[in-house]
């Protein structure tokens, strides 16, 4: 049923807890698991009016910071005979999700989701909510603990 399984993963411990029951489903239907990380787009970096970074220079260095994490969590999936891939991309989490998601043809994401209560959840929309908007892939939307 399952083939991509796309697992959003911001670095947080309610993300990764997540890992476990992907890898059992990735086990079951014999599917890869694919590991995302969203980062904010970076800016120039100017200083006493000199340009010190360019954007392009930023996202390799976030790419560069970030890619150790994605690794170590492929390299466990992996070792639990997980087939598993990285991905680090740049822009709005919640756009940047479900379009990965179409262009890869995503069976599965995966997210962590922490439910809001009162007002707080008219006003501030979650990133795993706006997935849902935004996709007709199933999405696995697994409470924080």
């Amino acid at each position: 049923m399952y083939k991509r399984i796309l697992v959003a993963l911001d670095g947080s411990k309610q993300a990764e807890r997540n890992l476990g029951h992907v890898g059992v489903l990735a086990t079951k239907h014999n599917a890869e698991v694919i590991l995302l990380m969203v980062l904010p787009m970076p800016t120039i970096v100017i200083q006493d009016g000199k340009l010190v970074a360019t954007v392009d220079q930023q996202v390799e260095r976030l790419e560069a910071e970030h890619r150790p994490y994605l690794e170590e969590w492929k390299r466990r999936l992996e070792s639990a005979g997980v087939k598993a891939s990285t991905s680090v991309r740049f822009g709005d989490p919640a756009t940047e999700i479900a379009d990965y998601a179409k262009e890869h043809k995503v069976d599965l994401i995966v997210m962590s989701h922490k439910p809001r209560k009162g007002l707080e959840r008219l006003f501030r929309r979650s990133v795993t909510n706006k997935v849902m908007r935004l996709v007709t892939t199933p999405v696995l939307a697994m409470r924080a603990a």
